[in-house]
């Protein structure tokens, strides 16, 4: 198969100078989110960091991935995923995405969002959370071999290079 759209990130001066940060997810989230289908990815800390941002699948799955499947089945069977995140791999960069801004997210700020962070049931987790919004999120055709890091981190730089060239080649997956 061939790639099939050219990245809106191709063009960006921090995608081109490799001063792009990623954030490392346990699978199926990270999946989730380089599909665009969780646009709030929540965490306990803050960040300042607006703009591209990697989406990295870390080397652990989520050992409730099952349960979380079919919670958000129940609760927003529209969200669910089109394709078996398992195949999609750990310790990879997959795709990207644009940080909006970061926002404090209490309980009732919750029940309103959930059909964004998909943290569902919501009395599962612990409130409050800061909510990351994103947007314009693009999986990638192939992903790029990669060892994470905790919180927000820079890849290296054979790892960037690659990232940049898959961008600027059009190696986006069709229908995000």
């Amino acid at each position: 198969m061939k790639p099939v759209q050219l990245s809106m990130f191709s063009n960006n001066p921090d995608v081109k100078e490799g001063q792009i940060k990623a954030i490392s997810l346990r699978q199926p989230w990270a999946l989730y989110v380089a599909s665009g289908i969780k646009t709030i990815e929540t965490r306990t800390w803050h960040t300042a960091h607006t703009g591209p941002l990697l989406i990295h699948a870390s080397g652990k799955w989520d050992n409730e991935a099952r349960q979380a499947q079919k919670q958000i089945q129940r609760h927003c069977p529209e969200k669910a995923l089109k394709e078996d995140y398992r195949m999609r791999g750990t310790k990879v960069i997959i795709g990207i995405v644009n940080i909006i801004r970061a926002i404090g997210i209490s309980l009732e700020l919750a029940a309103e969002t959930k059909d964004a962070h998909l943290c569902v049931p919501i009395e599962m987790y612990q409130w409050p959370k800061w909510g990351y919004e994103l947007q314009a999120a693009e999986l990638f055709y192939m992903a790029v071999p990669c060892k994470g890091m905790l919180r927000l981190w820079t890849p290296p730089e054979e790892a960037m290079n690659e990232v940049s060239d898959k961008l600027n080649r059009g190696w986006i997956k069709e229908g995000n």
